[in-house]
């Protein structure tokens, strides 16, 4: 399974990360515990997060200039190339909270036509998490907030520049994990992800580092250095999701497929006559499936739950924990691990019991 290593460690690093803790403690027991278990323990860490990333954030929007010196530049990410967003002379946080370096990078907001391009380095240093075990020095993770027009589709592709590492990407909201990706295909050193941007004025964590450092963490060994630079290219549009029409008590289905790796999918169905619909979806192949309603209230997109189901199983979900004004509802469906393609199969069962 997926949700281990540094995941939870970049909550909070070194010894004033108190606020990590809780947020370590219920990460690393969902990963003894399995899929549920995982993402009730990325529940309690991200939590645990946000109770610091409001400061976080209030710091980053407050600014440190100087590290945004980068974002113009090409100056940071060691012959990476141009880049609308780069580390300059400063290195990407590795948490939230309690981090051993005050670097500040003020949220990348994404509001133009074209694509956006992030440049960063993992670099050689040894950098200090903590864990429920403790203080462990680990290798470099680079977290970068940006921001987009709520209901926007995302689309992120982190590739290694010169193919000296294998790059790991995952998403959160502060609450919890949205979307986990590893390798693009077998033999590619990129991931990609896609994701509904949730919120107006809070943004969310793009996510990188080393797959060799997740896998190895806590105990290493690890690698980085200064040709260990990454490109990030950040592209986002206006979801358009797949409408079902009404749904009641007579189930609506449609079979789907996660077309490519990190594909995610947006649908939308109408109440008939009110009730809290229920979203089963089913594999038909090798999909873990990820089934996620979202609250769309005042023109947000709000996830629920992101626990994983099973691989090659069903997940189903209901919309019960979330008030929604109106009669729409919409929901995600995506692999839990980032996967697509043909084989990557699923049906998809919507009525209101």
């Amino acid at each position: 399974m997926i949700f281990a290593g540094t995941l939870a460690a970049t909550v909070g690093c070194g010894d004033d990360a108190t606020n990590g803790t809780t947020a370590n403690n219920g990460a690393n027991n969902g990963v003894n515990n399995g899929n549920n278990g995982v993402n009730n323990g990325n529940n309690g860490a991200n939590n645990a997060l946000n109770n610091g990333a409001n400061n976080g954030n209030n710091g980053a929007n407050n600014g440190n200039n100087g590290a945004n010196n980068g974002n113009n530049g090409n100056n940071g990410a060691n012959n990476g190339g141009d880049a609308d967003y780069a580390e300059g002379e400063a290195d990407f946080p590795d948490c939230l909270t309690g981090c051993d370096h005050d670097d500040v990078f003020e949220p990348l907001v994404l509001n133009g036509d074209g694509p956006t391009t992030i440049l960063g380095v993992l670099d050689g240093d040894d950098h200090l998490f903590f864990t429920d075990g403790g203080n462990v020095q680990a290798g470099d993770v680079d977290l970068v907030p940006f921001s987009a027009p709520p209901q926007s589709l995302v689309t992120i592709r982190v590739e290694s520049v010169g193919g000296t590492f294998d790059p790991l990407l995952y998403t959160t909201d502060q609450f919890q994990i949205l979307t986990f990706a590893g390798d693009e295909s077998e033999d590619s050193l990129a991931a990609r992800s896609q994701l509904i941007f949730p919120y107006l004025g809070l943004p969310v964590l793009m996510v990188v580092e080393a797959t060799a450092n997740y896998e190895n963490f806590p105990g290493g060994p690890y690698v980085g250095g200064q040709d260990h630079v990454w490109r990030a290219t950040v592209t986002h549009e206006a979801w358009s999701p797949i409408d079902l029409g009404t749904v009641g008590a007579q189930a609506v289905t449609e079979d789907g497929t996660i077309d490519a790796p990190g594909d995610m999918k947006v649908y939308k169905l109408t109440l008939d006559g009110g009730g809290s619909p229920e979203v089963t979806v089913t594999a038909t192949g090798g999909l873990t499936p990820t089934v996620v309603p979202l609250r769309t209230n005042r023109g947000s997109a709000e996830y629920g739950s992101t626990e994983c189901g099973e691989e090659g199983g069903a997940r189903t979900v209901n919309f019960d924990a979330l008030e929604i004004e109106g009669p729409d509802r919409y929901f995600l469906v995506y692999d839990c691990n980032g996967y697509g393609g043909e084989e990557f199969g699923y049906q998809l069962s919507v009525r209101v019991p």
